[in-house]
């Protein structure tokens, strides 16, 4: 018997704030976070500029770059996502899936 997987939508809004809380040392993290979450509910405009800020504050946050190429990619914009692919290589050349994007 299969159940349906219910997802908690407010989940993300309510830990995001907490893992501010808890990081205050890390603020490009907070910023990641926050543009992971407009990514995940397809706000791309809203994602692409958190992690421009986050990336502000960290330029050498591979994964930053990863999403920033994954939110460019879905608003339509190849060129900067592949910059950011490239970006996210160069920082980290075990990031599968930017080599692979």
């Amino acid at each position: 018997m299969f159940l349906p997987v219910r997802r908690d939508e407010e989940l993300p809004k309510r830990e995001i704030p907490q893992s501010r809380a808890l990081r205050p040392y890390k603020p490009a993290d907070y910023y990641y976070r926050r543009g992971l979450l407009a990514l995940y509910t397809k706000n791309y405009p809203k994602s692409i500029a958190l992690l421009k800020d986050a990336l502000h504050i960290d330029p050498h946050f591979p994964m930053g770059h990863y999403y920033l190429g994954v939110a460019y990619f879905l608003s339509g914009d190849r060129e900067s996502a592949i910059s950011e692919y490239r970006k996210a290589v160069e920082l980290d050349p075990t990031n599968y899936p930017a080599l692979f994007n």
